[in-house]
């Protein structure tokens, strides 16, 4: 046993073996993102090239292109996104897309990737994802969101009649409940537009 933890010794100090640090190996264990339960819903810092995919919460996410603007377009599952900041989440399809950081190297496309952070999107307590247009019943309500402005405001129709405008990061009451303007996504595409609102019952 000592001749075996000699030799292990004067190998590790000759340099032939690698032993990862604690820090490594923390580093690898961030890959995965997980919930509350520990069931996978994610992948953090997950490098793709053009043409890559990944499957997070059963839906295929690929990197459709990265041109030298650093204009980037995913897919998901069918639903194309074209993203163009880096720290800019996006609500795709029921999947967010962080890009984290991009490496474009007209010389080199094999040394040419994005780097993102992939996970399905999970709302909050009493959080509620909204995009244009859309209407849900939401504590004895009828909340639909009719307009979002560039500058994150959103008008609002509670129960029909009622319309309401709350800036971001504001909170506005109408009838019994509290509605609180949380993250405004206002994009080129109408489509494409959302917003994540905080409704409660006031008390």
């Amino acid at each position: 046993m000592r001749k075996i933890l000699a030799l292990f010794s004067i190998l590790l100090l000759a340099g032939c073996l690698q032993v990862p640090s604690p820090d490594d190996l923390a580093e690898g264990a961030k890959n995965i993102i997980r919930d509350k339960l520990g069931q996978e819903i994610g992948i953090a810092g997950f490098d793709m090239k053009e043409g890559d995919t990944v499957t997070v919460d059963s839906k295929v996410i690929r990197l459709v292109s990265f041109n030298p603007d650093y204009v980037v377009v995913f897919d998901v599952d069918g639903q194309e996104r074209e993203m163009r900041e880096t720290q800019d989440p996006q609500i795709v399809n029921g999947i967010e897309l962080t890009i984290k950081y991009r490496k474009y190297d007209a010389t080199d496309l094999e040394n040419t990737y994005v780097k993102t952070d992939i996970v399905k999107y999970v709302p909050g307590k009493d959080e509620y994802l909204f995009y244009l247009d859309d209407v849900k019943q939401i504590l004895g309500h009828t909340v639909g969101l009719d307009m979002l402005e560039k500058d994150g405001t959103v008008t609002l129709s509670v129960d029909t009649t009622n319309s309401l405008r709350v800036m971001e990061d504001r909170q506005e009451g109408i009838l019994d409940i509290y509605i609180t303007n949380i993250r405004p996504n206002h994009r080129a595409i109408a489509s494409e537009r959302y917003v994540i609102l905080k409704i409660v019952k006031k008390p």
